[in-house]
């Protein structure tokens, strides 16, 4: 049969997508279930809030060693050995980090303060964020990509369990707590290293991240420029305008997140394949099974919404232009990203960043110069200049394809 076919020949694909959509369905709900269960709008908003900065923070501290992981796996000769290497100077570099961090958390305890408890948690997320993504790549080289899961739902049923404990006793939930989970795998990870037998050396560290950088830098900073667009709403709405808007912004950017779900299963698995196929052409057979997954995904977010809207619950948003350019946004930047694992392949990572500082110029444009409402300004900003970042993306493979560039 046809059907049974198909599932048999993309049967890793479909077992990867399951684990990946059980992980990132808990991801997406555990703020939510603080909404609904304990019905805390204000910590859902600091939750929100701390995601935003962590986002970004976690984008700066990677140095490029995860983004140059793939590209360097595929020119290495031995394969085997540069994954032991790379893994080794991650685990090292991530003690230094929580080293440096547990300092300087020390310093803002010292020196007091209303955001030493909004730092710490800041902190503990950037680095968490840091480590599925490196371990995402890392099992996906290895061909066990399902592994990861372990560690992130594992923190995320913690996270869960915790949330559930506070609703039994009818206490307040504090973010610390809200982050135990995380810290647990943060401290766990450095004692793994630190009681292991194969380390590497600083001076090896260094090496490989000089070589991240020379590579990956214009990946950094693609990427921060975009986690800036994408958070900019949460992080002004939660300084300058009211609790609601906050809540509007915030949640419609979590409920599109069912789009990048779909996303990082689809890339996730099919990332390596792209890399190591010979040329630089577009698999049009890859395209059609992500562009499915795609139109999955924004069927999943508008049965999401209208089942709110018919269970009437109290913490909803209305299906308005804010919403759909979220998701408008969301779905380009999903593509956008698709289509730059090319341009990674080609190692023309300069021009990704070309095009996101344009981006970035017509975001920050809309949002100082259009006569809207806030919320209207944040929403069309981020949909029309990631819809700009991907025609000139989709220009570009297009072009070099045909060696018109």
């Amino acid at each position: 049969m046809p059907v049974r076919s198909l599932f048999v020949r993309h049967r890793g694909l479909i077992n990867y997508t399951a684990l990946n959509y059980a992980d990132k369905f808990l991801t997406f709900s555990v703020p939510l279930i603080v909404l609904y269960l304990l019905h805390d709008r204000a910590l859902y908003n600091e939750i929100e809030y701390i995601y935003s900065i962590a986002a970004i923070g976690s984008i700066i501290i990677e140095l490029g060693v995860r983004n140059y992981f793939l590209y360097a796996y595929k020119e290495a000769e031995d394969r085997d050995a540069l994954v032991e290497k790379v893994r080794s100077c991650f685990l090292l570099q991530f003690v230094l980090y929580l080293a440096f961090s547990v300092l300087v958390l020390g310093l803002v305890y010292l020196l007091g303060g209303e955001l030493r408890l909004v730092f710490l948690c800041i902190t503990i997320r950037a680095l968490f964020m840091y480590f599925v993504s490196f371990f995402t790549m890392y099992y996906r080289l290895i061909d066990r990509p399902s592994d990861v899961f372990a560690f992130s739902i594992a923190v995320n049923i913690v996270t869960v369990l915790i949330i559930l404990a506070f609703r039994e006793i009818s206490t307040q939930l504090t973010l610390p707590y809200f982050f135990f989970g995380q810290i647990a795998l943060i401290v766990g990870t450095a004692l793994f290293y630190l009681a292991g037998s194969k380390k590497t050396s600083v001076g090896k560290l260094l090496a490989y991240v000089k070589d991240a950088l020379v590579f990956a830098w214009p990946i950094i900073l693609n990427l921060f420029l975009f986690m800036f667009i994408s958070n900019y709403g949460k992080v002004y709405a939660r300084n300058f305008l009211s609790e609601d808007q906050m809540f509007h912004i915030s949640f419609a950017q979590r409920i599109a997140l069912v789009i990048q779900l779909a996303h990082a299963s689809a890339t996730g698995y099919l990332s390596k394949r792209i890399f190591v196929e010979k040329g630089n052409a577009i698999s049009h057979r890859i395209l059609m099974i992500y562009s499915g997954m795609m139109a999955l995904s924004v069927v999943g977010i508008f049965g999401i919404l209208l089942g709110i809207q018919v269970l009437e619950l109290k913490q909803a948003i209305p299906i308005d232009i804010i919403t759909i350019l979220i998701i408008v946004y969301t779905l380009a930047w999903c593509y956008g990203s698709y289509f730059e694992l090319y341009i990674n392949k080609m190692n023309k990572n300069r021009f990704i960043l070309l095009f996101s500082g344009i981006s970035a110029v017509i975001f920050i444009g809309i949002v100082n110069l259009a006569p809207l409402a806030p919320l209207m300004r944040i929403s069309l900003g981020m949909a029309v200049s990631m819809l700009s970042s991907l025609i000139m993306i989709i220009i570009f493979v297009s072009c070099k394809r045909r060696g018109a560039l």
